[in-house]
């Protein structure tokens, strides 16, 4: 958990690192990156000096992109209230408002989108989803125990072979889910999974985001 660049904690001192390509920021943070990389508009590297670690007001993104290819975001505590996977039908859940209007816009660009959970409640996880208004081409993934979420989001093509080319959105083929390149961001609110899975670490195609929940919320239903 220990950036190499600034010598600080990525856990206890709260810090990002755009060289290390994991930043810290909630939902309205992921919306604005996910917005910037569908617009394929170039984004500027934040100056040494900022220290801010929500990469949305530092006036610029911290890794450059020519588009996006996947957003790939952990659902428990993340895209969800959901704790120690539990379903998201029993009892009252919310989703995070920003996040899931992020989800949303990725999807409806031809990006490709999938909720890379541990949590095996994955029918209901769809159903949850589905209540909300998230398009059916959003996949959830179920990553199990020992399993990397590096690996799993690789086999189903959300992350860019290295030397790929920029990627197409859209659909068809050549599209952000198949060939091309183009930037994946992964959002998960722990550090464990971002900083121990060495694909998603070392990938320069991978932008990490610590995801930290905001207060508003989209309010889904009550058992």
């Amino acid at each position: 958990m220990w950036c190499p660049h600034d010598l600080r904690c990525f856990g206890c001192d709260e810090h990002s690192c755009d060289r290390c390509r994991l930043v810290r920021g909630d939902g309205e943070a992921v919306e604005s990156l996910v917005l910037r990389a569908l617009a394929e508009r170039p984004i500027p590297r934040p100056s040494p000096e900022a220290t801010d670690p929500n990469p949305a007001s530092q006036g610029g993104d911290p890794v450059g992109s020519s588009g996006l290819r996947a957003l790939c975001v952990d659902f428990d505590r993340t895209l969800a209230s959901t704790r120690s996977g539990g379903s998201p039908l029993v009892g009252a859940h919310t989703a995070d408002a920003e996040l899931l209007s992020a989800v949303c816009a990725a999807a409806s660009e031809g990006a490709a989108v999938a909720v890379v959970t541990r949590n095996s409640h994955v029918q209901d996880i769809e159903s949850f989803l589905a209540q909300l208004g998230v398009p059916p081409s959003v996949r959830v993934l179920h990553v199990s125990k020992g399993v990397s979420k590096g690996a799993v989001m690789a086999a189903h093509g959300l992350i860019a072979p290295r030397g790929a080319g920029p990627p197409q959105l859209g659909g068809g083929e050549g599209s952000a889910a198949g060939g091309g390149g183009g930037l994946t961001i992964f959002v998960d609110d722990s550090v464990d999974e971002h900083v121990s899975d060495p694909l998603l670490a070392s990938d320069e195609r991978v932008l990490r985001v610590l995801f930290t929940r905001g207060p508003r919320t989209a309010e889904q239903r009550s058992a």
